[in-house]
């Protein structure tokens, strides 16, 4: 567990010692922006006492990653537009809209899959999957 300006970040991990086979900088690459992204719902959510729950495990041959945050969720029109490139909620001229693609990108460049659930005003939870390097 680890604090994160106001956000606390807890990891639940069932796997210690398993590998994904692929492009390490892209996965990290994708991880920091998912967690960003949390971090930024949970920011504009405005609830006070942030978390983001992060949980590891194996199953069939896979490895899995939830990244779940009690941001503010995402609307339905959101969702449509998740993965489009330059789409994006914030109103910042950093941000161009290509995160969620290219985080889509990343995942199925490794043969992996990707599953999002949310709540608007409430949570939001990504599912990835990337194959066990064996």
């Amino acid at each position: 567990s680890s604090d994160l300006g106001g956000i606390s970040v807890v990891l639940y991990t069932e796997t210690e010692e398993d590998f994904v086979y692929g492009d390490r900088e892209m996965i990290v690459e994708m991880f920091i922006n998912l967690l960003n992204n949390s971090r930024e719902a949970i920011l504009r959510g405005e609830k006070g006492e942030g978390e983001i729950q992060i949980r590891v495990w194996t199953e069939s041959m896979l490895c899995c990653v939830s990244i779940l945050d009690n941001g503010e969720g995402m609307d339905k029109s959101t969702m449509r537009n998740l993965y489009a490139p330059f789409f994006t909620t914030k109103k910042t001229f950093q941000n161009w809209g290509i995160g969620m693609s290219q985080i889509r990108k990343t995942v199925e460049s490794h043969q992996g899959s990707i599953d999002v659930d949310t709540k608007v005003g409430k949570y939001k939870e990504l599912q990835i999957a990337l194959p066990l390097d064996l």
